[in-house]
C-alpha cells in the first residue's frame, strides 16, 4: 500500500497507530474531512496538545490549514491525507457576522467528526468532492456543517464553503444552480444557527443582484421581501416588500397556472394585506388572496410549510373554525387531506373541537384511500370507544 492511492480500511489502520503515537484519541480516529480535526461538540473539556508528531515516511503530510469549528482545539497537530481530503487541526475564531465575498481559495475544511462504521464511506466522497470543485457537493457539506447534521455545527465553515461555491458557479442570469447556491448562502447570511454570525445586510444585497440579473428568480424574490417585511437586523421595508410580493403574485396569476410557487406568493400576499403591512388593511382583497393560495395546493400536501397559514388565514378571514373544513373538499377521493383532518378532529387542532367519531370516521376514510399509518388510529380509537363502552 502506498501513500498515493489508500484504501479506506488501510487509511483506518494508518489512523489508529498514529492515534496510538498520539497518545490514545478517546474513540479512535477523529477525521476532519478536508483541513481540519477538533473534538466534538458534547465533549466535556479541551485538552491539552499532544507534541508535534513526525507522520510516517510514506505519507506527506499537509501545510497546516485553518479549522472552522465552534470548539476549543489544540493548534498544531499533523495527520496523513485520507481519501485525498487534507487533515490538520487549528483554533476557530470567534463568532462574528459572516463574510458573503465569493472566494475561489480552497476554504479550510472544518468538520471534525468521530469516523463511524457506515457513514463515513459517504461522508468522505462528499468531502473530497467538494474538495474537487463539485458545486452540488459544496452545496451538501455546507448544508450538513450549517445544521450539525451528524457534524459539529459550525457556520463559518458553512459559510466558507457557499462563498467558495458561489466563485464556481455560472454568471449566466437565471442559471439555476447558481440561483440555488445564492438562495442558500443568503439564507445562512440571514439566518445563522447562532445570532452572533448573522449578517442580514449582506443577505439582503446579496438577494437583490441575484433578482435584479434574474427577474423570473420568484422563490429569491419573496426571501427578499421577507427580509424586507421583517427586518431582522437589517432595515424593514415593508412597503417594499408588500410592492414585490404583490407583482410576482399578479404575474403568476396572469399565467393561469397552479402550483407550489403561487402559493407560496398567494398566501404571502394575502399575510401582507390582512396585517397592513406596508400599506392599509386589505381584508377582502386578503380573503381571495389566501383562498387562491389554498387552492393552488395540491391536496396531499396539506403538510406544506406555507399551505397551513394560509389555511388558518383563510379561516379567520371566513371566520370558518381554523379553515381547515376546507379539506372537505377533498377527503372524499384523497387520503392525506383526511388523516390530517382526522387528527385535527383527535387532537383539537386548528381552531376544531375535539371529536373522537368524526376522527375515527376520516382515519377509516384514509384507510380506505390507502394512507400507510391510518390503520392503527383506526385500531386506537376503535379500542378506546370500546373500553368507554364497557365502563
Amino acid at each position: 500500500m502506498t501513500s498515493s492511492s489508500p484504501s479506506l480500511a488501510g487509511a483506518l489502520v494508518l489512523g489508529t497507530a498514529i492515534s496510538g503515537v498520539l497518545g490514545g484519541v478517546v474513540g479512535g480516529l477523529v477525521v476532519l474531512a478536508g483541513a481540519s480535526l477538533s473534538s466534538p461538540a458534547e465533549s466535556t473539556g479541551a485538552s491539552e496538545a499532544p507534541a508535534e508528531v513526525e507522520a510516517p515516511a510514506e505519507v506527506q503530510a499537509p501545510a497546516e490549514v485553518e479549522a472552522l469549528v465552534d470548539v476549543e482545539a489544540p493548534e498544531e497537530v499533523e495527520a496523513p491525507e485520507r481519501e485525498g481530503i487534507p487533515v490538520s487541526l487549528a483554533a476557530a475564531p470567534a463568532p462574528a457576522p459572516l463574510d458573503p465575498t465569493p472566494s475561489d481559495a480552497q476554504p479550510p475544511y472544518a468538520l471534525s467528526f468521530a469516523l463511524p462504521a457506515k457513514a463515513s464511506a459517504f461522508v468522505l466522497e462528499q468531502f473530497a468532492a467538494a474538495c474537487a470543485g463539485e458545486v452540488d457537493a459544496m452545496l451538501t457539506v455546507a448544508d450538513w456543517i450549517a445544521k450539525g447534521t451528524g457534524v459539529p455545527r459550525s457556520p463559518w465553515a458553512a459559510n466558507a464553503w457557499l462563498r467558495r461555491a458561489r466563485a464556481r458557479v455560472s454568471a449566466v442570469p437565471g442559471d439555476f444552480q447558481a440561483l440555488r447556491v445564492i438562495r442558500a448562502h443568503a439564507q445562512l447570511l440571514a439566518y445563522p444557527p447562532s445570532p452572533a454570525w448573522a449578517n442580514p445586510e449582506a443577505a439582503v444585497a446579496l438577494l437583490e443582484q441575484a433578482v435584479a440579473r434574474s427577474p423570473e428568480a420568484d422563490d429569491l424574490a419573496l426571501d427578499l421581501a421577507e427580509l424586507l417585511e421583517q427586518g431582522h437586523g437589517a432595515e424593514a421595508d415593508p412597503e417594499r416588500a408588500r410592492a414585490i410580493t404583490r407583482r410576482i403574485a399578479e404575474r403568476l396569476l396572469a399565467r393561469g397556472k397552479q402550483g407550489l410557487g403561487e402559493g407560496r406568493a398567494y398566501a404571502a400576499l394575502a399575510r401582507l394585506l390582512a396585517r397592513g403591512a406596508g400599506g392599509p388593511v386589505e381584508l377582502e382583497e386578503a380573503t381571495l388572496w389566501a383562498r387562491r393560495a389554498v387552492e393552488s395546493r395540491p391536496p396531499y400536501m396539506v403538510n406544506d410549510e406555507h399551505f397551513l397559514p394560509a389555511l388558518e388565514l383563510y379561516g379567520q378571514l371566513t371566520e370558518v373554525p381554523g379553515g381547515v373544513l376546507w379539506l372537505r373538499h377533498f377527503v372524499e377521493k384523497h387520503a392525506a387531506p383526511a388523516y390530517f383532518l382526522g387528527r385535527c378532529y383527535e387532537q383539537g387542532l386548528h381552531g376544531l373541537q375535539r371529536d373522537p367519531t368524526q376522527a375515527l370516521e376520516l382515519y377509516r376514510q384514509a384507510v380506505s384511500l390507502g394512507h400507510a399509518s391510518a390503520g392503527q388510529d383506526v385500531e386506537r380509537l376503535e379500542t378506546l370507544e370500546v373500553e368507554a363502552g364497557g365502563k
